[in-house]
C-alpha cells in the first residue's frame, strides 16, 4: 500500500489528501464533480457527502454518486454522524467503493 506524504515528508492527512484530489481536478462541472468524487473513492477507498461538501466543492453528492453508479461503479451508502462545524449532530453518507 502507498503512503501518501505531505510537503515535509509527513504522512497526509484525509483532509491534505481531498485537498490534493481538488487540486488535481478542478472545475464546476457536473462531469469534474463526479471525476473528484471517483478519485476520493479510488485513493481513500470511502468518502462522506460532509466530505464531498466541505473539501470537494460538490454540491450535491447524492446526484454524483447516482452518474458514477450509471457508469458502472459499485457504490455502497452507509451512514453516520458527525458532529458539525457549528456543533450539531447530523447524519450523512457514506459512500464506499466495492
Amino acid at each position: 500500500m502507498h503512503v501518501h506524504r505531505n510537503a515535509d515528508g509527513l504522512q497526509a492527512t484525509r483532509i491534505e489528501r481531498l485537498a490534493d484530489i481538488y487540486r488535481r481536478c478542478t472545475g464546476n462541472h457536473h462531469t469534474s464533480q463526479s471525476a473528484r468524487m471517483a478519485l476520493a473513492l479510488q485513493e481513500l477507498g470511502s468518502v462522506s457527502t460532509y466530505e464531498c461538501r466541505q473539501f470537494l466543492d460538490i454540491y450535491c453528492p447524492p446526484a454524483r454518486k447516482f452518474d458514477l453508479v450509471q457508469q458502472g461503479c459499485r457504490i455502497e451508502t452507509h451512514w453516520q454522524s458527525i458532529e458539525s462545524d457549528c456543533g450539531q449532530i447530523h447524519r450523512v453518507g457514506l459512500y464506499v467503493l466495492r
